[in-house]
Parts: C-alpha cells; sequence; structure tokens
C-alpha cells in the first residue's frame, strides 16, 4: 500500500498566498490573508519561507500602521526578522542585508513608542546575537531608531525593570552602554564599529568606544588592522584624538616588541653564557605578562611575528594616518603635544609618524627640531654606554 504524503503546514500555504496576494497587488486579499498569523505563525513562517524578505515587504503591504493593532503586529514581525537576522537563519546575507534596508525605510511611519520597542528588542538580544557570524545584523536599525526618537521629547521603554521614560539623550547613554557591555568577538568588532560611528556620540560615550575598540585590537587579525584604524581616525575627527594615538602607538609597539622576541636566538649576542640567556628568556617572558595580551595575542602570533607582514600593515596603517593628518590639524597638533610630553615613546612606528609630520608646513619646524633633537640624545647616549659593561646588556630589547 502506498502511502500518502503528509499534507504541508497550512501556514506555508497561507503564507504563500498572501505572498501571490502581495505581488498581484491584492491588498483586501493580502490583509485578510496576514490577520489568520498568530505569534508562532510570523516566527515559523518566516524559518521555512525561502524568500523571507518579500514575506516581510507582503506583510507591510497588508497590514495597516495607522492603527495600534496594525503597528503591534509590524513590531512583532521586526522582532521575529531581527531575531532570525541575527542567529544567521533563514535569511541568506544577501537578503538578511536587504531585509535591514527595508526595515530602516519603513521605521519612519511607527510612533516613538514603538521605535522604542524595537530599539530595547535589538538590544535584549545583544547579548547573544553579538556572538553570531553574519554579515548582517539587527543593530544596524539603532542609528535610525534613535534617529527617529531624537525629535521626541521623551522616550518611553519597559526592559526587566519595568516602564521608564527618559530623555533623548539618556535613551542614547543605555543604548551605547549596552552595545559595548558584552565582549566582542573579533568577527563583530568592525561591524559595531560602524553602527556605533553612525550614532551622534558625546565625548563620554565617544571615549568608551574608542577604549573598547582598542581593547578588541589585539584579538584583530593584523590584516584587519587598518579598517580598523580608518574606524578610530573617523572617530578622532570628533574629538578622543590622545585616546587612539596613544593607543594605537602602544598597539604597534606591543606588536614590534613581540616580532622582536621571535626573531632566532643566534640574533643575540654570542658573548652571553646560558645562564644569561636564560635569565634574558624569563624576563621576556614576565615582560610578555606584563603586557597583559594573554590569550588574545595568541591568535595571530605567526602573522605578527613575521616582520614583513608587521610592516606591511603598518605602512597601510601610516597612509590611512597621514591622509588624516591632512584634513584634521587637530590631529598633527595632538601628536606633537604628546612628543614634547614624552607621552609617545620612540618607535619604529612614531618615528614615522614623526616623519609624517615633519612633512605638514604647519608643523614642519617644530617636527623637525624634535627629530633633531631626539636622534642627537641617542647618539649620545649610545656613545656613553660603550665605556659601561652593564649597560648594554640591561638596554638590549
Amino acid at each position: 500500500q502506498t502511502a500518502t504524503p503528509p499534507a504541508p503546514p497550512a501556514m506555508l500555504g497561507a503564507s504563500h498566498e498572501l505572498l501571490q496576494a502581495h505581488l498581484a497587488g491584492d491588498k483586501a486579499c493580502a490583509a485578510e490573508l496576514a490577520v489568520r498569523f498568530g505569534d508562532t505563525d510570523l516566527h515559523a513562517d518566516l524559518s521555512a519561507s525561502s524568500t523571507p524578505t518579500d514575506l516581510v515587504r507582503a506583510f507591510f503591504s497588508a497590514v495597516d500602521t495607522s492603527t495600534p493593532v496594525g503597528e503591534e503586529r509590524l513590531v512583532l514581525l521586526i522582532k521575529h526578522a531581527c531575531t532570525l537576522i541575527d542567529v544567521g537563519r533563514a535569511f541568506s546575507p544577501r537578503q538578511a542585508k536587504a531585509c535591514i534596508t527595508f526595515l530602516a525605510g519603513e521605521l519612519d511611519a511607527f510612533s516613538p513608542r514603538c521605535v522604542a520597542d524595537v530599539a530595547m528588542a535589538i538590544l535584549n538580544d545583544h547579548r547573544e546575537s553579538v556572538r553570531a557570524e553574519a554579515e548582517a545584523k539587527s543593530h544596524e536599525l539603532l542609528p535610525k531608531c534613535l534617529a527617529l526618537l531624537a525629535c521626541a521629547d521623551s522616550v518611553a521603554y519597559v526592559d526587566a525593570a519595568g516602564r521608564h521614560v527618559v530623555s533623548c539623550p539618556e535613551f542614547q547613554d543605555l543604548l551605547v552602554e549596552k552595545l559595548c557591555q558584552p565582549n566582542w568577538p573579533r568577527h563583530a568588532l568592525l561591524p559595531m564599529m560602524n553602527t556605533l560611528r553612525e550614532l551622534p556620540l558625546t565625548n563620554p560615550q565617544l571615549l568608551l568606544v574608542i577604549n573598547k575598540a582598542l581593547g578588541g585590537a589585539a584579538e584583530l587579525e593584523l590584516q584587519a588592522l587598518p579598517a580598523l584604524v580608518y574606524q578610530l581616525l573617523l572617530l578622532a575627527g570628533r574629538g578622543c584624538k590622545l585616546e587612539v594615538l596613544s593607543g594605537l602607538a602602544t598597539h604597534f609597539e606591543a606588536l614590534e616588541q613581540r616580532s622582536r622576541k621571535a626573531q632566532p636566538s643566534d640574533a643575540l649576542d654570542g658573548d652571553d653564557d646560558e645562564d644569561e640567556s636564560g635569565a634574558d628568556a624569563i624576563h621576556a617572558d614576565d615582560d610578555e605578562e606584563q603586557m597583559g595580551l594573554g590569550s588574545q595575542i595568541r591568535r595571530a602570533d605567526d602573522a605578527a611575528a613575521d616582520p614583513e607582514t608587521l610592516a606591511a600593515v603598518q605602512n597601510t596603517v601610516i597612509l590611512n594616518i597621514d591622509l588624516a593628518l591632512r584634513q584634521d590639524h587637530g590631529l598633527g597638533s595632538t601628536l606633537l603635544r604628546m612628543l614634547k610630553t614624552h607621552a609617545l615613546q620612540l618607535s619604529s612606528f612614531s618615528l614615522s609618524l614623526l616623519l609624517l609630520l615633519a612633512r605638514q608646513p604647519r608643523f614642519e619646524d617644530e617636527a623637525l627640531a624634535w627629530l633633531t633633537t631626539a636622534v642627537r640624545s641617542a647618539y649620545n647616549e649610545a656613545a656613553w654606554s660603550f665605556g659601561s659593561q652593564w649597560l648594554p646588556h640591561a638596554l638590549r630589547p
């Protein structure tokens, strides 16, 4: 006896009919079909659909946003779509990006209360969604949500502690804090920076974002560093220039130090005995622990230890900084002030920055004078150390 194939779920048939009515322009039929979908049905149908973005568009065309009930249903739809996009299910990368773009355009029709509801739903799921690898994420909607809420006198939202009514700046503080709260995996660092850069950040918020990005730089692959530096330089145009430049200099000094330590042991002086070599190795291990890089650095150890790879990445970064110096004279003034106050230690990276500064007519005289003084001092100290038996070994990197 031949088994009868199971009938397809009713909702899958309803979603197909809704899509057909949407494509045919039959709004009355589409509205009638959209009423059949409940909360669970919306999530299930989006998960099972081969064209979830088209289904989202069909729902928006079928539901009347001018009524509170219709607005609530569409907010529910947005929440389900954002959840599926964040976990990388149902939506292909291309469909996810198209859906995010579509939803950003449709948010204009929502009331501030519903916009805040959508933003809070995204923030509440952010701790889990930031771990998933997906090319498009729901947090890309947050700049649009905040722009729409900026016109409101107050923002009402609901969280686990209850209902709150705050001003838009206070809501932005909450938004930035929640975005920066969880650990950002390295695949999420650049997308998060893209989203946060679109927000009108205040100085405290800007400092929080910059410190978060610099903290994740050690975990980032070397080839991705120029993109991160570009994002940081754009943020430095708004403020916190000192923090950006000092953070970048510290990071590249650490990379250079690791690269030198990874060189073959025969590069060391042959006059050192085994005890001295063993002591140096212990001190080197202690220095690496004091740098606080830990396991975050180990992911890119091989690439960072390669001087050629590090030099290529460093050159790209310096080109980005050169462009930023030409456009933002405040960045050059901050860099010169760091040199004068010895807040920037001399290294191949900081020396490159100084030479870039010397190319700017506005800073040429001061930069060259400081560079000349630094070179003379280095030669004088080197000549003085030649007469000491212990100083050359103590100063060896």
